[in-house]
This record gives structure tokens, sequence and C-alpha cells, in this order.
């Protein structure tokens, strides 16, 4: 398949605005994944995208609620800012 010069320059447009990641699944996740984002009507990487963002969200306010925890674990007295 021949590409034209304007398709080579939009592609590398496109690609520099992204970041690359790879992803090793064990094999036959990536036939399950398709299926399932097939029956969504999304693309892989729209999925992928998704699901990492809503990680990355669980899990700062995970850490939010431990570190508030903690500090009000260790938060100082009175007593001991009098000292």
């Amino acid at each position: 398949m021949n590409v034209s010069k304007a398709q080579k320059e939009a592609m590398k447009r496109y690609t520099q605005k992204h970041d690359r990641l790879e992803v090793l699944l064990p094999k036959g996740a990536k036939a399950i994944l398709k299926e399932h984002t097939d029956k969504l009507g999304i693309s892989m990487t729209k999925f992928a995208d998704r699901a990492l963002q809503m990680a990355i969200k669980h899990d700062r306010q995970v850490m939010d609620e431990s570190s508030a925890k903690i500090y009000s674990m260790h938060k100082p007295t009175k007593k001991a800012n009098n000292q």
C-alpha cells in the first residue's frame, strides 16, 4: 500500500500529540478485550484510556483518605505545641 506524503505528514502530526504505551497481556486477553470493546462500540485504546483514568482517580481518592487518616493519627496535641 502506497502512502502519500500528505498522509505521512498527517500521521506524524497525530503521533506527536500522543504518548505511546505498549502493554503485554496474557495470551487470550486481547481477544477478550477486543470482543468487549466491540460490544461497547469503542476502541481498545479508548477503553484503556478510560480504565486508566478511572484507576488513577480511584487510587488518588484512596491515597487522600489514607493520608487524612494518617495525619489525624499523628496530629500534634496542644500540649505538644506548648512545650
